[in-house]
């Protein structure tokens, strides 16, 4: 559910809309982006919400998780969350995690049950919508790569 914020330090419009969990829409995030990055601008950003959002994802992902001990697949995941929820938002998440008897370092079954219970369904359903489009894509490809091995096998064999 969406419902209007007060009017914030910084921001121009009092009318811009925040949902249950505090958050805004995504255009409205990517707008303040390159503010939250410290710059008028992100470098090279083509003014695409996509180019942005990748722009920001990146960003998250340096500043708040790259040192930390998880994998790669898990940094991806707790950006994900981070744009969604706020990256202080999912810092202390992982903090309760941890006090619980979780692993901080691991988004499902793990953190995401804390950001299940404290921000309800949202953050959880964003993440997990995002993973499986990236799940089935990557079977797409290797799909397609074992296609092509299996093409190039079969010209060999006639040429051969």
């Amino acid at each position: 559910m969406w419902r209007p914020r007060k009017w914030e330090p910084g921001y121009t419009k009092s009318s811009e809309w925040i949902d249950n969990a505090g958050t805004c829409s995504d255009s409205d995030r990517l707008s303040r982006a390159p503010r939250v990055v410290g710059h008028p601008k992100v470098d090279g950003y083509d003014g695409s919400l996509s180019h942005g959002g990748v722009k920001y994802l990146r960003f998250l992902m340096d500043q708040y998780f790259a040192a930390e001990p998880m994998d790669r697949l898990n940094k991806g995941l707790f950006a994900l969350a981070a744009y969604n929820a706020g990256p202080e938002r999912v810092q202390q998440l992982r903090g309760e995690a941890a006090k619980r008897g979780l692993n901080p370092n691991v988004w499902f079954s793990h953190v995401e049950v804390i950001a299940a219970d404290r921000l309800g369904r949202e953050t959880v359903t964003y993440v997990s919508n995002i993973y499986k489009y990236y799940v089935a894509y990557k079977l797409v490809l290797e799909d397609e790569e074992e296609r092509r091995k299996t093409r190039e096998k079969v010209k060999r064999d006639v040429r051969g």
